[in-house]
């Protein structure tokens, strides 16, 4: 990996200007104190390697599904303030806010309590705008693809907690680069598709399967032509 790559995917990986990634600060702050507090029953063997440490005995997989179920229950008004966070200020052309921030973020001591759904009347703490300019592009869109978006959401947060911590490089680099995939998704409305840096499946040009048959047609082709000289 180059050291611009490595750079990128370093501890300040996912800006924390961001305004996504500021929501999740105080869910990362909760998940490092949960780790660290587990951390003596990790040694004994408890549990295994991929369970949450907020919640033992899940797999990241079964807390994302659990994750993803809860917040499409969610009031429609709490939607759009999750898709809010994540979603530019149209306002007026100027504004250049590309997420709603909540003026009265909940601290990682409240983060499992109940948060009432902000008012589409709340201004952002960064631009002064209301939520509703933030929102105002899912006013029409049916409930199916406000869960599907709020999937990713939920996918993005996951991300966001892999990259702080993941402890390699080259998986960090995949993540942060999903983590950016999935926040741009979702601000545009659109399908993800993983091109790029990783390529497309299965990342390599040509593959394994062509590179061998490419190997037996060389090493071996020239058995046809001796064969049919033998036979005249």
């Amino acid at each position: 990996m180059s050291s611009t790559a490595a750079e990128e995917v370093s501890g300040s990986s996912v800006e924390m200007s961001d305004p996504a990634a500021q929501a999740l600060q105080p869910r990362l702050l909760q998940t490092q104190s949960a780790g660290s507090a587990g951390s003596g029953s990790a040694a004994t063997g408890s549990g295994s390697g991929s369970s949450d440490p907020v919640r033992p005995g899940l797999s990241q997989q079964q807390r994302a599904s659990q994750k993803k179920a809860q917040v499409r229950a969610f009031p429609r008004a709490k939607k759009l303030e999750k898709l809010g966070v994540f979603s530019a200020c149209k306002a007026n052309d100027t504004c250049k806010c590309n997420g709603w921030k909540n003026p009265n973020p909940p601290s990682a001591t409240r983060l499992d309590l109940q948060q009432q759904a902000a008012s589409l009347s709340e201004p952002c703490r960064s631009c002064g705008h209301a939520l509703a300019e933030h929102v105002s592009h899912l006013e029409n869109v049916s409930e199916e693809e406000i869960n599907r978006l709020l999937g990713m959401v939920v996918d993005v947060e996951n991300l966001f907690m892999s990259v702080h911590k993941e402890e390699d490089t080259d998986t960090k680099q995949v993540y942060f680069y999903l983590f950016k995939l999935l926040r741009k998704c979702i601000l545009q409305m659109s399908q993800p598709v993983v091109e790029g840096s990783l390529g497309t499946p299965p990342f390599e040009r040509p593959n394994i399967e062509q590179g061998v048959l490419n190997f037996v047609q060389y090493k071996f082709s020239h058995l046809g032509s001796k064969g049919k000289t033998d036979h005249v």
